[in-house]
């Protein structure tokens, strides 16, 4: 099973590498939960933004803020676990 996570992960010597500040893995964090969710924002444009009331509107656009940083933020943890 080592060899295996082995051949399927990163080695082990490129995360003791790594040595990077907050604000870099916070801008990772953006950037991974924007990759993630713009596709699915930019197919259902109308449905979400388009004709709806105030409320409505200001509703989705921070239930999309949050799944941006919850998507980004697992994604990274995922990827930094070797």
């Amino acid at each position: 099973m080592g060899k295996l996570l082995d051949v399927l992960l990163f080695p082990k010597d490129l995360y003791k590498r790594i040595t990077d500040k907050k604000p870099g893995l916070y801008g990772g964090i953006i950037f991974v939960g924007l990759v993630d969710i713009v596709f699915v924002l930019f197919i259902n444009y109308n449905k979400l933004f388009v004709d709806k009331t105030q409320g409505d509107l200001i509703f989705n656009i921070i239930l999309s803020i949050i799944f941006i940083f919850g998507l980004g933020i697992i994604d990274v943890f995922f990827f930094s676990i070797p």
